[in-house]
């Protein structure tokens, strides 16, 4: 994934992050998601802008984040 498409998936998962937060009760299972994914790709935003690492996305069982590879 390049930078801009970094970008709007984290704006993304902001805005689906704040509708969950709206929700009455809480779904916690669903924040923590989101919350996991958005911290797993401002990291991958932040290596690759500093050229460290390729992100490649790839599918997880566990989750549709990114992977980091080294190049």
């Amino acid at each position: 994934m390049d930078i801009e498409q970094l970008t709007g998936r984290c704006s993304c998962l902001r805005h689906e992050l704040a509708v969950a937060y709206y929700s009455v009760p809480w779904n916690t299972g669903l924040i923590d998601r989101l919350t996991d994914e958005l911290a797993a790709s401002e990291r991958a935003m932040a290596a690759t802008s500093l050229g460290y690492v390729r992100v490649v996305k790839t599918p997880s069982a566990a989750t549709d984040s990114p992977r980091f590879w080294a190049h």
